[in-house]
Order: C-alpha cells, then sequence, then structure tokens
C-alpha cells in the first residue's frame, strides 16, 4: 500500500531498499541458541548466536539486474522504497498509517518480514520488488481484499515477465557479497 509519495500509486511496482518491521508473532532469527540452520552441502554456520548485519538487507546486484530488465522492457519501476511489514491479517488502522508515514515507510503490508532477515542468515541473496494495491487506510475511503486482488491480477503478466528477463540475466557466480555475510565452518 503506498502511504505518501505521489510516484507510488495502485498498480506501481516497487523495489524495497530498507524495511521497519512491525511484527510480533513470527520467528525472526535461526539463531535461538538451539538449532542452528544447516543447509547440507551448502551452509553451515559457526556460532549459536550471531547479529546479522543489516544495513543494506537487500542484495545490490539482484537489484541492479531487475532494474536493468524493467529498463529493457520499459516498465517502471520505483526503486529505493521503505517497507513496514506489519502482522496482519487485518489491514491497517488510519492512526497506525499515519504513524508509518512519519517513520519512513512508503509502503505498507503483511509480507516480507521475517523472510529478508532469514535469507541473510543464510547467506543468500534476497529482493523484494512489490505491487502498491491501494493507498493505505486513511488515504482513501475504504481498503478491501477485492481491490487487491483487483490490481495483483492487472499487473501479475508483467510482473511475471520481469522476473523471467532478471532471472535469465542473473549470473550463477555472486559478487554481491551476500554469500559470506555469516561467518561458515
Amino acid at each position: 500500500m503506498g502511504l505518501k509519495r505521489p510516484d507510488l500509486k495502485p498498480g506501481t511496482m516497487a523495489v524495497t531498499t530498507q524495511f521497519i518491521d512491525f511484527t510480533k508473532g513470527r520467528a525472526s532469527t535461526f539463531y535461538n541458541g538451539e538449532n542452528l540452520p544447516h543447509v547440507p552441502g551448502r551452509f553451515k554456520p559457526k556460532s549459536l548466536l550471531n547479529h546479522v548485519d543489516m544495513t543494506r538487507p537487500y542484495c545490490p546486484e539482484l537489484r541492479r539486474i531487475l532494474l536493468e530488465a524493467a529498463k529493457h522492457m520499459g516498465v517502471k519501476v520505483v526503486d529505493g522504497v521503505t517497507y513496514a511489514c506489519m502482522e496482519g491479517p487485518r489491514f491497517e488502522t488510519a492512526a497506525e498509517i499515519r504513524m508509518l508515514r512519519v517513520l519512513g515507510a512508503d509502503v505498507v503490508g503483511m509480507t516480507l518480514v521475517p523472510e529478508v532477515v532469514l535469507a541473510r542468515e543464510l547467506n543468500m541473496c534476497y529482493l523484494s520488488i512489490g505491487v502498491v494495491t491501494n493507498l493505505a487506510a486513511g488515504l482513501q475511503e475504504r481498503v478491501s481484499q477485492e481491490e487487491v486482488k483487483e490490481i495483483f491480477k492487472t499487473i501479475l503478466p508483467t510482473v511475471r515477465g520481469l522476473l523471467i528477463r532478471a532471472i535469465e540475466h542473473t549470473p550463477r557466480k555472486r559478487t554481491c557479497g551476500c554469500t559470506s555475510l555469516v561467518e561458515e565452518e
């Protein structure tokens, strides 16, 4: 949902570069002191406790590739969006939307966290492209699930084509540094 920027109207695709986490009931780390994440043959961390850097939570290389694909396809994508993740499944109140605007959020939704955090903990490249589906509570008369579905139905073929093109141009060898954030054994 777009909160304040005039370039984030319903139907606009946007690349997230930062997030604000307002979730409360979700497991948000693999580093709980008990079960370390382990991907056989790929990833085994050294420690039961790890503070993972979240200065730039999304892969800069994947972001560049996606934005180049969008440019080549003539698809408008807004770059540099701050996403506020709320618990859901309800839509936000008008008061929550006012708060999020003051805190610097550009869009709000109910997904994306903890996925971005967990991907970072596994040394995975991760990128988010979202679709603005409405202007949010208090900025329009009413927010509805039907509106969300209708916007997605309209924009899904474009998103699918953009992702396919970006994947086709993503090299197997990573040079971004995402794969070395957590020390491994």
